[in-house]
């Protein structure tokens, strides 16, 4: 009789365990999304969250005004009946006006909390960052799938660059590079990237727009599966298909008045669309346009590092370059450093070669 008494005991304990734990679950918040504007003749913030339903159905906006995301967190946990927790947080964005202002204190509240991921996604938004995060967006269901796979994908495609809360800050924390971000824009029904943000340590200063963004991922890493379009003479467009690149950032000379950056940036691909008049049956005119291309391909990286350069901004780490070739740190560090990442001379070389023209060729 004791050991059935014993076996109803242990499985009634089972049962009130398992009650016990979803309770604990539905009295918690598990923050998906979260977004940070600025205040307008203020230092303090603006925090939005999204705390999706358990249901997948529906989710709950909470916002408040606060001096500090954690300040922020407290009254949240007072707003609801379940305590905010961020072991799910999945993305936090901010606002171009906050972003101008630098936005290292309240990326470092993220980075402190051991519950969130280095992995999180990270983002500059193009106007109210907490009204992006607010909307539904279908046939999604719920708003941080929607976001986080918009991510994915545009960096699969090369169009923003790979960056979370990990490589942003041993960007930031580097003195030989500056950080960036992908920047999202809300339209009426949904979201997309717009270009790359460019900091100056933590201050968002400038942008690689929609257009060049590839090129800039062609500067800044290999990619591989891309499709790049690029303008050549007389208004013509010419498109490449399964795009694979090489890059080589290379800094020769010993001392600062000898240095010299060289780019070299390798592209291979396939003719997907060519709005021009060459006939590219023909072998010599396919070689033509490859060196058209060429020109083209290093023209544009040439704009984007002049406006690096300009904005002396580093987003290529050629700081990096440039220390290393130094004799010791101590050198490095007594440089006006963004003055010398700024007048480095640069000399860019750019190749394309086309894989495959869609076409019959000459023999």
């Amino acid at each position: 009789m004791s050991l059935k008494i014993s076996k109803v005991f242990l499985v009634l304990t089972l049962l009130l365990a398992g009650c016990s734990d979803r309770k604990i679950i539905e009295e918690l918040g598990f923050t998906r999304l979260t977004a940070f504007d600025s205040v307008e003749d203020s230092d303090n913030i603006r925090v939005t969250i999204n705390i999706p339903k358990a249901d997948q159905k529906g989710r709950f906006i909470l916002s408040t005004v606060a001096k500090t995301s954690k300040e922020a967190k407290t009254t949240f946990s007072r707003q609801n009946n379940r305590k905010v927790v961020s072991g799910q947080l999945r993305m936090a964005l901010f606002s171009e006006s906050l972003a101008r202002k630098g936005i290292w204190r309240h990326m470092d509240t993220l980075i402190r909390d051991p519950a969130i991921s280095k992995k999180l996604f990270l983002a500059i938004v193009e106007g109210d960052a907490g009204s992006l995060i607010g909307k539904e967006y279908k046939p999604y269901p719920t708003t941080s799938d929607y976001l986080t796979r918009l991510m994915e994908t545009d960096e699969d495609a090369g169009l923003i660059p790979d960056i979370n809360l990990f490589t942003f800050t041993r960007d930031y924390m580097n003195d030989g590079i500056d950080p960036v971000m992908p920047i999202l824009k809300q339209s009426a029904k949904s979201v997309m990237t717009t270009g790359v943000a460019l900091f100056q340590d933590d201050r968002y200063v400038g942008r690689v727009e929609h257009k060049k963004s590839v090129i800039f991922s062609l500067l800044q890493r290999n990619v591989k599966g891309v499709d790049l379009s690029m303008p050549i003479a007389d208004g013509q467009q010419v498109m490449l298909g399964n795009v694979i690149s090489h890059r080589k950032l290379k800094v020769t000379g010993r001392s600062v008045e000898q240095m010299k950056l060289i780019i070299h940036v390798e592209v291979y691909g396939s003719i997907q669309e060519y709005t021009g008049q060459l006939d590219l049956n023909k072998g010599a005119n396919q070689v033509q346009l490859e060196n058209v291309m060429s020109e083209s391909l290093k023209k544009l990286v040439t704009e984007l590092v002049d406006m690096f350069q300009k904005k002396k901004i580093d987003p290529l780490g050629i700081g990096k370059l440039i220390r290393n070739r130094m004799g010791s740190y101590a050198e490095w560090e007594a440089l006006d450093q963004r003055k010398t990442v700024s007048e480095i001379p640069v000399e860019v070389v750019a190749e394309v070669r086309i894989k495959d023209y869609g076409l019959l060729q000459e023999e």
